[in-house]
């Protein structure tokens, strides 16, 4: 993928996530570190994820993530919806795109399913999220994070 198309991929991820509709709620942004575990690998992490706010209980995000491996970033862009809410856990799962710099930032269909928990230090969650990509053989990966949770506009 050429840079122009990964910047325009990017550019509609953030606008897919930046849109706010007038009657919706806050946007969502974290910044979180923790560790991604593969069927390969494991090691450190950290994220920064923005999301849409929420229509019908389904949202579009865009995550950036870095590991120490390579300073280059994998991006997500997916769309989720919860299906479980309660004052003590979230739990959502939707499905988008990975963009991995290893694959020249082609896009790759993912699955998502996401869980969401507060720690007893506010502003922290504890954030579980595992993938799988459905055409690569159902390669799955799991994220285990720390994220500090901020409310961004209404």
């Amino acid at each position: 993928m050429t840079t122009r198309r990964l910047c325009a991929a990017v550019a509609l991820g953030v606008a897919a996530a930046a849109w706010t509709p007038a009657s919706g709620t806050a946007q969502l942004a974290t910044v979180g570190v923790g560790g991604v575990f593969t069927e390969q690998f494991a090691e450190p992490a950290v994220e920064v994820w923005l999301a849409s706010p929420p229509y019908r209980d389904f949202r579009a995000y865009l995550t950036t993530s870095w590991t120490d491996e390579d300073a280059h970033p994998t991006f997500i862009s997916a769309v989720d919806g919860a299906f479980l809410k309660t004052r003590r856990l979230l739990v959502s799962a939707g499905g988008g795109a990975v963009w991995l710099r290893s694959d020249r930032y082609r896009a790759f269909p993912l699955l998502t399913a996401t869980a969401v928990a507060p720690l007893p230090l506010e502003p922290l969650n504890l954030v579980v999220v595992s993938s799988t990509q459905p055409f690569q053989d159902w390669a799955w990966t799991v994220v285990v994070k720390a994220a500090v949770m901020l409310r961004l506009g209404r």
